[in-house]
């Protein structure tokens, strides 16, 4: 039997993007707009901790993404320099047009986990209801799912914010 699981036909898993370095949370593949595994780029449309130094546009000289113009992204906990926001790419024909105006991460310069699934099974159960019967749905699923959604991105929040507190306590125990 070939390799398949469940979790293939279904949604992705979001995946969290923060400061290789302070681990400061930039966002996650919830707003995700274009990925290249070759290239080990992902760009997101919405983040958050980033400092965008838009005083001034540089262009990239060499690499892939040679010949275009970008604003560069820095943490705003290390200020690290972490990204690109791309302004113009008209000189290259290797990145999509999709990442103008997104933020821009390198592989090398982030860390990212995989948050871990945060729906119940009554709301997996709900799912599947909507997906079987495709019509007919009445607005109370739709309210349903949109309260389920909004309770996952509360979830969310409160995975992150753990993280983060987890890092600062270590942090002030290594300094003890």
């Amino acid at each position: 039997m070939s390799g398949s699981h469940p979790e293939a036909e279904s949604e992705p898993p979001t995946v969290v993007l923060q400061c290789r370095g302070c681990k400061n949370v930039f966002g996650d593949t919830l707003s995700l707009t274009y990925i290249d595994p070759e290239l080990k780029i992902v760009s997101l449309k919405d983040v958050s901790a980033c400092i965008v130094e838009s005083k001034r546009k540089s262009t990239s000289k060499e690499g892939f993404d040679s010949g275009a113009v970008f604003y560069k992204l820095s943490c705003k906990e290390c200020d690290t320099v972490v990204g690109k926001k791309y302004v113009d790419l008209k000189q290259v024909d290797a990145l999509n047009e999709d990442m103008i105006n997104s933020f821009t991460f390198h592989d090398s310069q982030i860390a990212t986990y995989q948050v871990g699934s945060l729906m119940s099974s009554s709301e997996k159960k709900t799912k599947q209801v909507q997906k079987s019967s495709d019509e007919n749905v009445s607005p109370n699923t739709d309210l349903v799912n949109a309260n389920a959604t909004d309770i996952s991105k509360v979830k969310y929040t409160i995975v992150a914010m753990e993280e983060r507190i987890r890092y600062l306590e270590q942090k002030i125990l290594d300094q003890s």
